[in-house]
């Protein structure tokens, strides 16, 4: 378990914490965009799984059961809300991808005009 919580973290870090300064300002915006949405989603799947070992301890005859409606509540609340913000993480980055192949296509269009030019005489 250890091992794997490990490797989420690196995961965690390579996703969220790279070099973007060379992109333009408005990719900059939406790999900003893209990082909130799949942080806010491992926050509410995190959430999520601490209220399903709330409910197994409910369960196990550990706790009240009176608490198991709010708790199944709050598991079907931040299990929604994980879902959504790693659809729109999911979305905004085929919007990245596309935004940065056009700029890509752009700065090639360009390069080749310039070398066009350059060898004129």
């Amino acid at each position: 378990m250890q091992h794997r919580a490990g490797m989420l973290q690196c995961a965690a870090r390579q996703i969220l914490f790279f070099g973007q300064g060379v992109f333009s300002n408005e990719l900059q915006e939406r790999l900003y965009s893209y990082k909130n949405n799949v942080a806010l989603s491992w926050l509410y799947f995190n959430n999520a799984r601490q209220s399903i070992s709330k409910i197994h301890g409910i369960c196990n005859g550990n706790s009240d059961i009176a608490a198991l409606p709010f708790n199944l509540n709050e598991l079907n609340h931040n299990m929604g809300k994980a879902f959504e913000f790693s659809s729109r993480a999911n979305n905004e980055s085929f919007a990245i991808i596309l935004l940065e192949y056009s700029n890509l296509e752009t700065t090639a269009l360009i390069l080749q005009k310039k070398s066009l030019f350059n060898d004129l005489p």
